[in-house]
C-alpha cells in the first residue's frame, strides 16, 4: 500500500515524458526490426545499435521528466550513452554499402571507446557527490555540474566531427552507393547535430533547458524516420516485407501523433493557468477554496509584474485561515476588484523541492498585489492526467499498428505473397501440376493469375517437347547419317585436294653447296579411312636452276590467303606455275635469256602475279622468292609482303630488315613502284630461316568473353631459333608452348657449305639492295 502512494506521488507525466517517449519507443521497435534480419551486415549491426543505444538515450529523459523525485537526477548517467551511438554512427560508414579500411575502423571504435568510458569515470565521479537540485525549466531533478556538463558537451561535438570526417571520406568515394553515403550522412547530421548544438547553448545558459527537449524530440523522430527510409530502400539485407510497412506506418504514425500533440501543449499550459485563476475568483467571491489554497497580500505592485513577498511560505500556511493572513473582512474581500497579472512563478520549500505555483493579482481600487498559491502536485497531477491521455493512445495505436496490423497484411499481403513463392519454388522444383487460389483480384490477383497462365504455357511446352522426343531419335539418326554421309564426300575433296598440292612439298633439297628443310603444319586436318592428312594453303618449294651457265638453287615460301580448301586451291596454283619455272630455268635457253639472277627473279614475280590476277583480288599470296648462288653463296631475295627472314649466325639470331617490299602475289601492279632485289651473301654456319606469319599468330592464352590475346612479339621467332640451335622440329614445338598455333605455318631452313673460305665472316647480317 505504501509502495503505491510512493508511486502515485512521485511518478507524473509531463509533455517531455510523452515527447521523448515517442523517441525511446521509435527507436526500441526500429532496433528489433533491424536485429531481427537473417545475415544482415555489419553496417546494419552498427545502425541497430545506433537506434538502440538512443533510445536508451531518450529512456533516461523519460524517468527525468515522470520522477518527482531527487532520484531522477540519476538519469544523467544514462545520458552518457548518446556518446557510444555517434560511435556506431561513424563505424556505420566503414561498412556501407560494404566494408572498406577495417582495421582503422577497429583501432579507432578502440580509441573512442576507451576514451567515453575514461569520461565516464569521470562524469559519474564529479556527480557522485552532489546533491541534486530541482530544474524549474525542465521540470525534473538534475546535477548541478557545469564542468562536467560543459565537458560532456565538448566531447559530443568532437565526436560528432568525426563522424561528418568518416562520412565525407566514404561519401567522396567513386563506388557504387556513394551518393547513399551522402544522403545517410545528412540525415545522421539531421538526428545529432541540432541536439548536440542546442545542449551546448543550454548549457552556456543561451538557451533554456526545455527548449533543448523541444528540440531534441522535434529532430529526433524526422530524422530517425527518414533514416529509416532510406535504409528500407538501399540495403541489400533480406528484410522482410511486412517489417517494412509495419515500420513505415508505425514512424508516419508517431511524426503526426507528436506533431499534432506538439500544438496542444501551449492549450494545456493556458488551461491549467485558467483554471487555477477561476479557482481563485471562486474562493474569493463564492467561497470555495481549493485543496492547499492559500491567498496573502504581498505588497504594493511595482508595476514591473515581478511580486514582492515576504514572510513565510503561504503553502506551509493553514489555507482556512486566508481571510485572516490578508487582515480583510469576508465583505472587504468579495468587494475587492481583483484582476489576475497573469503571471506565474514557481516556489520552492525549504528542502529546495518545487513547493507551489504562485499567482499574481492586483486590487484596481487599492493598487495592492495578492498572492493565490496552488500545490505544485496539483499541476503535476493536472499535466499527468491531460497528457495521460495521450500516452494512453499512443499505447494503443502502436499496439495496434505492431499486431493489428500484421493480421491485417497477412490477409491481404503476406498469405498471397507467400502462396505466390510457394508457387514458384515448387516450379523450380519441377512440379508444373500447381495452380495457385486467389481470393481477391488485385494487383497480387493479378500477378497469381498471370503466374496461372504462365505455368500452363510452358506445362503445355513441356508435353509438346516430350511427343517431339519420342520421335526425336529418329530424326536425329537420319540427320546424323546425312550429315555423316556429307562428311565423308567433304573429307574426299579434301583428301583429293591434299592429293593435288602434295607434290610441291617435295622433301628436303640438298647438293654440294646448299642445304634447304622444310616444315610445314597446315591448320585444317582430317582423317579419311582412317588415315590423318592436313590441307591448307601454306607453301615451300626449291631445286636447281642454270642462270648465265652458273648453278643457282631458287626456292619460294608462299602463304595463299584464305583457310583449308580456299588457300589449298591458290597453294596448288602457285606450284603449279612455279614448277613450270623451275623446268624452264634448267633449259639452256632460259638461263641465256635471263642471264642474271635479278632479271630471273622479276621475270618469275611478273609471270606468277599475272597468273594470280586473273582471280580479280579473289586469292592473293604473300611469298619470298629467292635465289642462292652455289658458288659465292650470295641470297637474292624478292619479298612478296612476307613476314622478313632471319639469319642465325654466331648462335645470335636477327631479321634481315627490308626495306622496300614488292606487292602480294596477284595485286594490278603499281607503275610507279620500282622492282627491288635484295642481296645477302651466306657465310660458313650461317643458316637462313624462312616462314609464314603462322609463327607469329600465337594465341597466349584462351579467349575470355570472345576476346582472344594473339602475340605481339616478333621477337618470339628468334629466341626459339637461338634457344634450339636452328632445328625447325624443335623451333615448331617451342612456338606451341609459347602458345596455341592460329594459322598455317611453313618454315624453310637454308645453308650454305662453301668449297674454301677465305678471310673473317662479318659478326653482323648485312643486306644489300639492287634495283632492276
Amino acid at each position: 500500500m505504501l509502495y503505491t502512494r510512493w508511486v502515485e506521488f512521485m511518478l507524473k507525466i509531463t509533455f517531455f515524458t510523452f515527447g521523448t517517449l515517442i523517441v525511446a519507443i521509435f527507436m526500441f521497435v526500429m532496433a528489433v526490426l533491424l536485429l531481427r534480419i537473417q545475415k544482415r551486415a555489419v553496417s546494419t549491426n552498427f545502425l541497430a545499435a545506433t537506434y538502440l543505444l538512443i533510445g536508451c538515450h531518450a529512456l533516461a529523459f523519460v524517468m527525468a521528466s515522470v520522477l518527482v523525485h531527487p532520484l531522477g537526477a540519476y538519469h544523467r548517467w544514462m545520458v552518457l550513452l548518446v556518446v557510444p551511438s555517434l560511435i556506431c554512427m561513424t563505424q556505420f560508414f566503414f561498412y556501407y554499402p560494404n566494408p572498406r579500411s577495417t582495421v582503422l575502423a577497429r583501432r579507432l571504435f578502440s580509441v573512442q571507446i576507451f576514451l567515453w568510458v575514461l569520461f565516464c569515470g569521470f562524469y559519474i565521479y564529479r556527480t557522485a557527490g552532489v546533491s541534486p537540485v530541482f530544474d524549474p525549466a525542465e521540470q525534473s531533478w538534475v546535477f548541478r555540474v557545469p564542468d562536467a556538463n560543459k565537458a560532456l558537451g565538448i566531447l559530443l561535438l568532437i565526436y560528432v566531427l568525426v563522424l561528418m570526417v568518416a562520412g565525407v571520406w566514404r561519401a567522396s568515394r567513386r563506388e557504387p552507393g556513394a551518393v547513399h553515403a551522402w544522403m545517410f550522412l545528412g540525415l545522421f547530421l539531421l538526428l545529432v547535430l541540432p541536439p548536440v548544438v542546442a545542449n551546448g547553448m543550454s548549457r552556456a545558459g543561451i538557451i533554456s533547458r526545455s527548449t533543448f527537449l523541444s528540440i531534441y524530440i522535434f529532430f529526433m523522430v524526422p530524422g530517425a524516420f527518414s533514416l529509416l527510409v532510406l535504409y528500407i530502400n538501399t540495403t541489400s539485407d533480406r528484410t522482410r516485407f511486412i517489417g517494412r510497412i509495419v515500420a513505415v506506418c508505425l514512424g508516419s504514425f508517431l511524426l503526426l501523433f507528436y506533431w499534432a500533440a506538439l500544438i496542444q501543449l501551449p492549450l494545456l499550459e493556458r488551461s491549467y493557468d485558467q483554471v487555477n485563476i477561476q479557482k481563485t475568483f471562486q474562493a474569493i467571491h463564492a467561497g470555495i477554496e481549493p485543496e492547499g489554497f492559500s491567498l496573502e497580500r504581498v505588497g504594493s505592485g511595482d508595476g514591473n509584474g515581478k511580486p514582492d513577498i515576504a514572510g513565510e511560505n503561504p503553502a506551509q500556511r493553514d489555507s482556512a485561515n486566508y481571510k485572516e493572513v490578508l487582515g480583510l473582512s469576508e465583505q472587504e474581500l468579495k468587494s475587492s476588484r481583483l484582476e489576475a497579472d497573469n503571471f506565474r512563478f514557481l516556489r520552492m520549500d525549504a528542502t529546495g523541492s518545487p513547493a507551489y505555483f504562485g499567482y499574481l493579482f492586483t486590487d484596481k481600487t487599492s493598487g495592492v498585489q495578492f498572492q493565490a498559491s496552488f500545490p505544485y502536485s496539483s499541476y503535476r497531477d493536472f499535466m499527468n492526467d491531460a497528457i495521460g491521455r495521450y500516452v494512453v493512445v499512443l499505447l494503443l495505436a502502436i499496439a495496434v499498428i505492431l499486431v493489428g496490423f500484421r493480421f491485417f497484411f497477412k490477409g491481404a499481403l503476406w498469405n498471397p505473397l507467400q502462396s505466390l513463392l510457394s508457387g514458384i519454388r515448387k516450379v523450380n522444383e519441377g512440379d508444373l501440376s500447381i495452380r495457385i487460389p486467389f481470393r481477391v483480384y488485385d494487383e497480387i490477383g493479378f500477378l497469381t493469375e498471370t503466374f496461372n497462365q504462365m505455368v500452363s504455357s510452358i506445362q503445355e511446352a513441356r508435353s509438346q517437347l516430350a511427343r517431339h522426343a519420342e520421335t526425336l531419335e529418329a530424326e536425329v539418326d537420319r540427320r546424323t547419317h546425312e550429315l555423316k554421309k556429307m562428311l565423308e564426300q567433304q573429307q574426299g575433296d579434301y583428301y583429293l585436294t591434299s592429293l593435288l598440292l602434295k607434290p610441291f612439298g617435295r622433301a628436303n633439297f640438298r647438293n654440294d653447296s646448299v642445304g634447304i628443310e622444310f616444315f610445314t603444319r597446315q591448320k585444317k586436318e582430317f582423317t579419311f579411312k582412317n588415315q590423318s592428312y592436313e590441307i591448307g594453303g601454306d607453301l615451300s618449294m626449291a631445286d636447281r636452276v642454270s642462270i648465265d651457265g652458273r648453278p643457282f638453287t631458287a626456292f619460294v615460301n608462299a602463304d595463299a590467303m584464305g583457310k583449308s580448301i580456299q588457300g589449298a586451291g591458290g597453294a596448288i596454283v602457285l606450284g603449279s606455275v612455279f614448277g613450270a619455272i623451275l623446268q624452264r630455268g634448267q633449259t639452256q635457253e632460259t638461263a641465256q635469256i635471263y642471264n642474271t639472277p635479278e632479271r630471273w627473279l622479276r621475270a618469275a614475280y611478273k609471270e606468277l602475279s599475272r597468273v594470280f590476277e586473273m582471280f580479280n583480288g579473289n586469292m592473293l599470296i604473300t611469298a619470298i622468292l629467292g635465289l642462292v648462288d652455289e658458288t659465292s653463296g650470295t641470297v637474292y631475295l624478292v619479298n612478296a609482303d612476307h613476314p622478313f627472314p632471319a639469319v642465325l649466325r654466331k648462335n645470335r639470331a636477327s631479321f634481315l630488315r627490308m626495306r622496300d617490299v614488292q606487292g602480294r602475289l596477284g595485286m594490278p601492279p603499281d607503275q610507279g613502284h620500282k622492282f627491288i632485289v635484295h642481296t645477302f651473301k651466306l657465310q660458313a654456319g650461317d643458316a637462313m630461316f624462312l616462314g609464314s606469319d603462322g609463327k607469329d599468330d600465337l594465341e597466349l592464352e584462351p579467349a575470355t568473353e570472345g576476346i582472344r590475346s594473339i602475340n605481339e612479339d616478333d621477337k618470339v621467332f628468334l629466341r626459339q631459333i637461338e634457344k634450339h640451335r636452328g632445328d625447325l622440329q624443335s623451333i615448331y614445338h617451342g612456338l606451341r608452348e609459347v602458345g596455341s598455333i592460329t594459322d598455317d605455318l611453313s618454315l624453310v631452313k637454308i645453308e650454305f657449305y662453301p668449297v674454301h673460305i677465305n678471310g673473317r665472316s662479318p659478326s653482323k647480317p648485312e643486306v644489300s639492295v639492287q634495283t632492276i
